[in-house]
């Protein structure tokens, strides 16, 4: 064999070893070790895109077992494992990566090991931590509900209600952190979109948008044709444009106010224009007709009302319920004689963005000149203040 061909075949040979690498390179394996199931367990493979699940294989693994699923990716992706009983597990794969994924039926959902993906080790890192701060609260949640509604237990409601805000608070921080330390892997994304349940975010406010587009940016750069990083540019860019058009149309009234203007529907579908009662006092609530603590208020006002109106206060009470039917039935059941108007699901509130409501119930108070003169005051100071303003 002379050279000519010798270097012929070693070209040949090399051009294989980068196509079998390059293969290797666009696929996905996850490999599952599966305990505790009964004699036939169906485990099916999802692929999600953005906010869709597809299913794309599935396998039946006989009681403890094992099964490898390969697929092809040439960008990383969210995948999700689903196990019988609604359980399943969620991962962040890289093109490349060999996940190795130890499941114990019994341990679901977050009781299970991975490795050889530091974006499902991410996802599994921030689930665990949802899941923990969702257990205390609805632990706390029952403990509230539990109590009577006299008020001789008022201050235990208040402890109550203090606790769960504390746990609120550290989960926004820590998802926060999060971000902060991953705006590079998709599970920023994961973070930036996780629910307490199904119509409450952790990151809900205005000031969270900083974080979106932290993230956004980022990623960008790094996965320009990732469908994930352009619904989240999307999104993004939308709230922003939202926002801004609200600020236009204050600015355009030709009026100088020191709170964001509101404009929403009422009731009867009439919108009402929160400036239209400049020249009062006026109290913005913030409120959920499924919230405890909101009824609670709901029924102080009820007598701040009666001894206010005819003095110059006016009550414009938002709702952030999802479903306004509801809503709506509720409050002409209850007769509230305030002005009550719906701004949509929390999750989705423009309203809620504004006035950066970071709990509920939220008030805030605005004086006859427009400007918010206090933000959540104490309940046993509102009417003092209201007094005050009213002189």
């Amino acid at each position: 064999m002379n050279n000519y061909m010798i270097k012929r075949i070693a070209v040949l040979y090399i051009l294989m070893l980068v196509l079998v690498s390059c293969g290797k390179q666009n696929k996905v394996k996850i490999s599952l070790n599966y305990t505790g199931g009964t004699d036939k367990t169906t485990v099916v493979l999802k692929e999600i895109k953005v906010d869709r699940e597809f299913p794309i294989d599935s396998a039946i693994i006989k009681g403890a077992g094992r099964y490898t699923f390969t697929v092809t990716a040439n960008q990383p992706r969210f995948y999700k494992v689903v196990f019988p009983g609604e359980k399943w597990v969620m991962l962040l794969a890289e093109p490349g990566e060999h996940i190795r994924l130890k499941v114990s039926k019994d341990k679901l959902p977050f009781g299970y090991e991975v490795n050889g993906s530091f974006g499902s080790q991410f996802v599994r890192e921030l689930g665990q931590k949802l899941y923990t701060t969702v257990h205390k609260m609805d632990s706390l949640r029952n403990l509230y509900n539990a109590l009577p509604l006299n008020k001789e237990y008022d201050s235990e409601r208040m402890r109550l209600d203090n606790e769960f805000r504390a746990l609120a608070d550290s989960q926004h921080r820590e998802s926060i952190r999060f971000v902060l330390s991953h705006y590079n892997s998709l599970a920023s994304i994961y973070a930036l979109y996780q629910k307490y349940d199904d119509s409450t975010w952790v990151f809900y406010s205005s000031k969270d948008l900083q974080y979106f587009k932290i993230a956004g940016d980022s990623l960008s750069k790094k996965y320009p044709h990732s469908d994930e990083v352009k619904a989240l540019r999307f999104h993004f860019n939308r709230l922003m444009n939202q926002r801004q058009r609200l600020l236009l149309a204050t600015l355009a009234q030709g009026k100088t106010i020191g709170f964001p203007d509101l404009q929403l529907p009422g009731v009867s579908s009439d919108t009402v224009r929160l400036s239209s009662l400049m020249g009062k006092v006026v109290i913005v609530s913030f409120w959920r007709s499924d919230i405890p603590a909101c009824l609670i208020q709901n029924r102080e006002y009820v007598e701040l009302y009666k001894r206010f109106e005819k003095k110059g206060l006016r009550i414009y009470q938002v709702s952030l319920d999802p479903d306004r039917p509801k809503w709506a039935a509720f409050v002409l059941d209850a007769g509230y004689p305030w002005i009550s108007v719906w701004g949509g699901p929390f999750e989705n509130s423009l309203a809620a963005r504004l006035y950066n409501v970071q709990q509920l119930p939220s008030e805030y108070v605005i004086n006859r000149e427009g400007e918010i003169v206090a933000v959540n005051p104490d309940p046993d100071n509102l009417a003092g203040i209201v007094t005050s303003l009213l002189r």
